[in-house]
């Protein structure tokens, strides 16, 4: 044994003579139970019974109460609310989600409840690192507390998700079956595997009230687009329980109207004696029980890389797509033609001549894309197709797909001037 190695060990067996003694049996062993980072307390109100759905009420509910945490995703430009003809109205009618409203990225933790009864929601972690939005000087989380019938009794909330035309079928919760939103026909029922219901969401959209579960590190950005709170004080450091009044649409219609440009500052503020701040241990948040088609965008998760649309990205990006050769089914979807909603001058959709950024040249026709929407009733979806160019770029100079012409079934012209 070496010198250094002999003076390590006479150091241990040091520690360990010294330590020995004071063992009791007050030392707390590994399966002690954990002290919470804080606790928010819920009370749950309303009758459950005449909001169940049909199909569930031969069923024992197994009502949760837990946290969803929110995304950053920014809205489809197809799907704000604009002026459009009566087709772009029907497309986003069936398969856009409110461009304002919350998106949730990772289920918290979660405990049972019965209505009317108050609980406790114990918080032992921290919102992981890609749920804070922000720099390490200044961060923050928001999520919404939602109330959920466990159908599975596994005490986990499942997230619906849809999949995209034409490569997969519909997907309902989780990773199977149900009643999620993709492009084809529902698969045929898994008789094992059954949706997640929600009840109640304490934080739906921007344009609603709204109370939330708040994190905050560091700093704070009071021109943050995530979830902003425009008129409102910044949220206090750590947990908190916040609210705000939500903001029109038709006062977001004056900002768009107005020519000095007040849009670029920000959407429309919150009334100020709306706003308000609580820390946790002074707060109880009631949540009224409502009708699960209410939180049927809330409890659609978002895909991973592509947003809540299956043509778009949450960079901020439309995705497009090449036509299949199979017929979508645009007898049972919303669909409408029209020029790619990007760039140039102002047309039906906002985009009748060719973007002059980069390498799309402005003296190419504009490119007339199908937009459609999934599935009545599943999660909602919009996907943008275009008979030739790329995924990122209808203008592209070598496009990634490039036919001879479009598919038999493809109803829309090849030129503006067949609109």
């Amino acid at each position: 044994m070496t010198g250094w190695a002999r003076t390590l060990a006479l150091w241990a067996a040091a520690g360990a003579a010294a330590v020995a003694p004071a063992c009791t049996d007050d030392l707390a062993g590994l399966d002690a139970a954990a002290t919470p980072l804080a606790e928010l307390r819920v009370r749950v109100t309303g009758d459950l019974e005449p909001l169940r759905p049909a199909e569930t009420l031969k069923e024992k509910p197994r009502l949760r109460v837990g946290l969803l945490w929110g995304a950053q995703v920014q809205a489809d430009p197809f799907c704000l609310p604009l002026p459009g003809d009566p087709s772009i109205t029907a497309v986003r009618s069936e398969g856009c989600r409110d461009p304002f409203g919350f998106v949730g990225a990772r289920i918290g933790p979660s405990v049972p409840v019965e209505p009317g009864q108050e609980v406790v929601l114990p918080l032992f972690d921290l919102p992981l690192a890609d749920l804070l939005i922000g720099d390490i000087t200044a961060r923050l989380a928001y999520a919404s507390v939602v109330v959920f019938d466990d159908r599975d009794d596994n005490k986990v909330l499942e997230l619906w998700r849809a999949t995209e035309w034409p490569t997969a079928q519909s997907m309902g919760p989780g990773k199977g079956g149900g009643s999620g939103g993709g492009m084809q026909a529902a698969p045929a029922p898994v008789p094992t595997k059954k949706a997640d219901l929600m009840y109640a969401a304490s934080f739906v959209s921007m344009l609603k009230p709204d109370q939330r579960l708040g994190y905050r590190e560091g700093g704070y950005d009071p021109l943050s687009f995530y979830y902003p709170r425009w008129g409102c004080p910044e949220p206090p450091k750590g947990f908190s329980l916040l609210a705000a009044g939500g903001f029109t649409l038709q006062s977001l219609f004056a900002l768009l109207a107005d020519s000095t440009g007040a849009l670029a500052a920000g959407l429309p503020g919150m009334a100020t004696e709306t706003c308000s701040a609580k820390g946790l241990t002074q707060a109880v948040l009631e949540l009224p029980l409502q009708a699960t088609e209410t939180f049927r965008d809330v409890v659609c998760a978002s895909r991973a890389g592509n947003g809540m649309s299956s043509g778009f990205s949450t960079n901020g990006s439309v995705t497009y797509r090449e036509p299949p050769e199979k017929a979508l089914p645009l007898d049972t979807i919303a669909w409408t033609c029209q020029p790619v909603a990007q760039g140039g001058k102002s047309g039906k959709a906002g985009g009748m001549a060719a973007p002059t950024q980069g390498d799309q040249a402005p003296a190419k026709p504009a490119v007339i894309e199908l937009v459609v929407s999934g599935v009545p009733g599943g999660c909602r979806t919009v996907s943008h197709y275009i008979p030739k160019g790329c995924s990122t770029n209808p203008y592209c100079e070598e496009p990634q797909w490039e036919p001879a012409k479009p598919p038999a079934w493809w109803p829309c012209p090849l030129s503006a001037k067949g609109l």
